[in-house]
């Protein structure tokens, strides 16, 4: 990316490359238009922090507090000034992976390259207030909204754990 005059770029990365300083860098050069990261992340991949929550426990200032989450990289507590998408295995993220290596193999100057457009259409406006008055939201009630990056299977839920909070959905 440094050496290209061409701008902007999407990056294709798989989710063990997905860091904060990797995302840093790519942004630091200036010609980042956006990240899309293949598949699902590895079994041992973990985007909350070290201490989930340890910033609000009575131990927050304590440098040796108890790690109990050795693999989080603290990811998701970062604000980005760029997109990042998500593909999830099949032909959409074949036919993107394929597009990304044939661009490789031109050594990204071959007229036309490939290119990924990053649009996501979101239906809430302004807050969530007005977006149920005006009927382009579904409130939650009550119920927990919840969903996981790994597939879960029938019998996956064993020894898991999952912490429920209740969420407001007036800001």
């Amino acid at each position: 990316m440094q050496t290209s005059p061409e701008t902007p770029w999407a990056v294709l990365i798989p989710p063990v490359l997905l860091t904060k300083p990797n995302l840093d860098a790519l942004y630091a050069s200036g010609k980042l238009a956006g990240v899309v990261v293949t598949s699902s992340p590895p079994a041992h991949y973990s985007s909350a922090s070290t201490r989930p929550n340890g910033a609000f426990t009575l131990y927050a200032s304590d440098p040796d507090a108890t790690v109990w989450n050795p693999r989080g990289n603290s990811i998701e507590f970062n604000s980005f000034d760029f997109p990042i998408f998500r593909l999830v295995n099949g032909s959409s993220q074949d036919a993107v992976i394929a597009a990304a290596e044939q661009n490789r193999q031109t050594n990204y100057r071959t007229y036309p390259l490939n290119a990924v457009e990053l649009d996501s259409y979101m239906w809430a406006i302004t807050n969530s207030e007005t977006c149920l008055r005006r009927g382009h939201c579904d409130p939650v009630g009550g119920n927990s909204v919840w969903g996981t990056v790994q597939p879960l299977q029938a019998n996956s839920l064993i020894g898991t754990c999952i912490l429920l909070s209740r969420n407001h959905s007036y800001c």
